[in-house]
């Protein structure tokens, strides 16, 4: 390996895309953050096209940053939702607990810092804004959502991905 200033870094980001049209290159990115919000790992989408997970991370990095942000956060809510239903059904499993609240941490962390959303948890629920009268919606543990101010109701999943779209579409449209 050179010094600075010399030949591309061998951890080139883009050498596993680099012969792609970029219509194809886009694609891939789009079935990739597909199925990544869909709760596939990154090696199990990197597998299909033969390279490793690192080198699909950067590359949706530097590609798709913003729509990268949504994807670990739609993963994060279904990640929640699946941990959520298994604890409800098995409400004396610790390991359950565990993984309800891990999931928890997680989604958290992907509201707060990957989408700035203005979403916040309160106990085992979260509470944002109404769509219709700029109340506050609550996300109960059973996955549902609503206002107490207009009795708006809808899906805790539903809403907190419009909350995730819209948060990042007012940041890039700023």
């Amino acid at each position: 390996m050179r010094e600075r200033g010399g030949a591309a870094s061998r951890h080139d980001y883009a050498r596993c895309w680099r012969g792609l049209k970029p219509a194809d290159r886009d694609k891939r990115l789009t079935e990739a953050l597909r199925r990544l919000a869909d709760g596939e790992t990154l090696a199990q989408v990197a597998a299909t096209w033969s390279i490793s997970a690192s080198a699909l991370c950067r590359a949706l990095i530097a590609y798709a940053p913003q729509e990268w942000r949504r994807a670990l956060t739609a993963r994060a809510v279904v990640r929640y939702q699946a941990a959520m239903d298994l604890h409800a059904t098995e409400p004396g499993n610790p390991m359950a607990r565990a993984r309800a609240w891990a999931a928890r941490w997680h989604l958290e962390h992907a509201l707060r810092v990957l989408a700035e959303s203005t979403v916040r948890p309160l106990g085992w629920e979260f509470v944002g804004r109404c769509p219709k009268c700029e109340g506050r919606v609550y996300v109960r543990r059973n996955g549902s959502a609503s206002c107490y101010l207009c009795g708006w109701e809808g899906g805790g999943g539903a809403y907190l991905l419009a909350e995730i779209a819209a948060a990042r579409g007012a940041e890039s449209a700023s």
